[in-house]
């Protein structure tokens, strides 16, 4: 029971440390270097050093193929996920590929076709 409330503690830390980043740290960083858009991709179970260091405790590994965008227009900072749906990854990201409200699945993808 110890050993699970020290795990529980360091995946509350380390989603902590994440949230301080992506808030703080990241938009001052996209600012000072001038870049608007940063996007990092990765493959499960292929992940760059620099992909591990976004996913919260709750990503072991990218889903399938993951997709991390981030925006930044000076004011405003868009921190954007293409990846499998997962619905804890909203505390930190705004997740692209989950359903919303009212969406009609059917008229969307007819109108790819």
């Amino acid at each position: 029971m110890n050993s699970i409330m020290t795990m529980q503690k360091q995946f509350k830390l380390k989603d902590e440390i994440l949230l301080y980043r992506l808030d703080n740290l990241l938009p001052k960083l996209m600012k000072e270097t001038n870049i608007d858009m940063w996007i990092v991709i990765g493959d499960e179970y292929n992940e760059g050093p620099c992909l591990k260091t976004l996913l919260p405790s709750t990503f072991f590994h990218a889903r399938k193929k993951s997709l991390f965008i981030f925006s930044y227009d000076g004011e405003k900072m868009e921190k954007l996920i293409v990846s499998k749906p997962d619905f804890t990854i909203s505390n930190f990201y705004t997740p692209v590929l989950l359903k919303p409200s009212n969406f009609d699945f059917e008229t969307f993808y007819s109108s790819i076709r």
